[in-house]
């Protein structure tokens, strides 16, 4: 069923407002703000028009509009998928698959699986753009919990692949890759996420990697065990690491000036 621009604008507004209607001004003064106020109801009247054209009138029309002026949509009638998504993305679902249940991770993880840009392609006023910065946002974190509430190296690998494409200069992620690749044997993948996390950080924001991110694939580079995930403060570690090698190179070039200065005598 082809659906117009303008009506699709008109649904998508709705489906986003609490449970799922606005007054018809509202409307007006968000879908047409640069349009005056007339011109802007009739836009909305032929919208409503081709809404009960396409769906149906009377008791089985899909866009409801009341006595008072408010437009609804008769959720029972009509399956949104962002709205389900906004839902599965919620603040409640996030906490509870952070504590493991099940459900809620199911919720989660077909909220986080949507592209928030699939959203409307196409329509760029402020209330779309919005809509899809704060799906964008609800996608990240609803990741990023599900990344922690895994069970199992190759779902915490999977989300976190896919929370690295919507966000990849999430450093702290490519590390978690990094270690999970090399501690479940694939050290080629471990080196080369490595080297994507190098050149994304270079392109975007012309930096190195932080000396945890180089110490951890320098570590799987050289077959060694990577310091654990578990340590109170990793970069402090880091840090206190690096002092100490580098003390450790200042000590070795005082020894070797010390032997040559003794050879010579």
């Amino acid at each position: 069923m082809g659906i117009p621009p303008s009506l699709q604008q008109l649904l998508g507004y709705l489906c986003l407002e609490p449970e799922s209607h606005c007054h018809r001004e509202r409307v007006v003064e968000a879908l047409w703000p640069d349009m005056g106020p007339e011109v802007g109801r009739r836009r909305l009247n032929t919208a409503v028009w081709r809404a009960r054209a396409l769906f149906g009138t009377g008791r089985d029309e899909v866009l409801q509009v009341s006595r008072s002026g408010t437009l609804r949509l008769d959720r029972c009638r009509i399956e949104v998928d962002v709205v389900e998504a906004l839902l599965g993305l919620g603040e409640q679902n996030r906490g509870a698959a952070a504590l493991g249940d099940h459900r809620a991770l199911d919720l989660l993880a077909a909220g986080a699986r949507i592209d928030p840009q699939d959203f409307l392609v196409g329509c760029c006023d402020d209330w779309a753009c919005d809509a899809r910065k704060h799906l964008e946002v609800s996608v990240l974190s609803a990741l990023e919990t599900l990344v922690h509430a895994s069970t199992t190296p190759a779902k915490t690998i999977a989300w976190g692949e896919l929370l690295l494409r919507r966000d990849p200069l999430r450093e702290d992620m490519h590390r978690l890759l990094i270690r999970l690749y090399a501690e479940t044997g694939r050290r080629p993948e471990a080196l080369r996420q490595y080297e994507t996390c190098q050149q994304v950080l270079r392109q975007e924001l012309g930096v190195e990697p932080l000396v945890e991110t180089a110490l951890l694939a320098a570590a799987v580079r050289a077959g060694v065990p990577p310091l654990s995930p578990d340590v109170p403060d990793p970069a402090l570690l880091m840090r206190e690491l690096s002092a100490a090698l580098a003390a450790c190179r200042t000590a070795a070039d005082q020894i070797e000036r010390a032997i040559t200065l003794f050879v010579r005598d």
